[in-house]
């Protein structure tokens, strides 16, 4: 949990919707499902954002709900350390007053609401990192009878899932195959050191292989990975890192240490994605699994002009 800690506690993004362009809301037929996921509630529905994240789709059902003069009461629960703080600017920034309550560091699989108080249970890119077979029944528990739990889950076909392999190629051989930041901190770390000294470092061979090493590496993935849309992956990172070391103080030094715990806890999101992307067959196995607490699953392919974004499910509680 530590790697989504790191993401709510350093982003002021409401999503990590790829950690992209869309995180700071929905837009195009994301947005276009979750509203007609909306329009179908009565006007005082009770409203779960489930893996609510920073709050980006509770937002979305926030702005839908004083729009169109509903009243929702919505929570937003997450299994993360969140404060909460940027989407509680954007709901005061409403034309109404909202009811929201906020609940982090809650797990999904034991939640504290009461049996049969829930009339809508959503989730974007969420509710497929939970333990199924535990969060099926907690929603069969707290959902009223003949209400919904819709959920959009990464799918592994999507592009989003595409980026996701890529990333994880390439920040796993920056970080583990060519250990990239160590060998940075590495030279800060000599540079400072021969500073102490009054040494140029011109005039000692180690400096000259640390960083000869560095060049290289970066050279390298020049080389392999030629296209904006691979080098989106690294190039900031590589910005970061030179001018961290053409300070080459204490300060910088710091920075790249940051640096690498960050891009640490970025692969390990990505990673997780990557393990949790969900299909149709997948999910029909679970409810398979714990007969009588659905009806079959609606399974809706949400996509754009790049293609397939995620798979929107639709469980109503039998």
């Amino acid at each position: 949990m530590d790697h989504w800690n790191n993401l709510w506690g350093t982003t002021e993004a409401l999503s990590s919707f790829a950690e992209g362009e869309m995180a700071f809301g929905y837009k195009g037929a994301v947005a276009d499902y979750w509203s007609s996921v909306f329009e179908a509630q009565t006007p005082q529905a009770v409203v779960a954002d489930l893996c609510c994240g920073n709050g980006a789709l509770l937002l979305a059902a926030a702005s839908y709900s004083c729009s169109t003069d509903k009243d929702f009461m919505l929570y937003g629960i997450d299994a993360a350390q969140i404060n909460f703080s940027a989407v509680k600017q954007q709901l005061a920034k409403l034309t109404a007053p909202v009811r929201a309550e906020f609940l982090g560091d809650t797990s999904i699989e034991k939640l504290p609401l009461a049996s049969q108080s829930v009339d809508l249970a959503i989730s974007q890119f969420g509710f497929e990192y939970t333990d199924l077979d535990m969060s099926l029944t907690e929603l069969h528990r707290v959902l009223k009878s003949g209400t919904s739990l819709h959920f959009i889950a990464h799918h592994p076909e999507s592009f989003i899932s595409t980026d996701c392999s890529l990333g994880v190629a390439i920040l796993s051989a920056l970080m583990d195959q060519y250990l990239y930041f160590d060998l940075a901190i590495s030279l800060i770390e000599l540079t400072l050191q021969l500073k102490q000294k009054s040494i140029a470092p011109a005039q000692v061979p180690a400096f000259a292989q640390v960083n000869q090493a560095l060049l290289a590496i970066m050279q390298k993935f020049n080389q392999n990975y030629q296209s904006a849309y691979e080098q989106e992956w690294y190039s900031e990172l590589f910005r970061q890192t030179a001018q961290a070391v053409l300070a080459s103080d204490f300060a910088a030094l710091e920075r790249v240490k940051a640096l690498k715990v960050n891009t640490g806890f970025h692969l390990q999101r990505l990673v997780q994605q990557q393990a949790v992307a969900l299909t149709p067959e997948q999910l029909d196995q679970k409810l398979a699994a714990q007969p009588g607490l659905f009806a079959p699953a609606v399974y809706t392919e949400i996509k754009s002009n790049e293609g397939l974004i995620g798979l929107a499910v639709k469980l109503t509680k039998i």
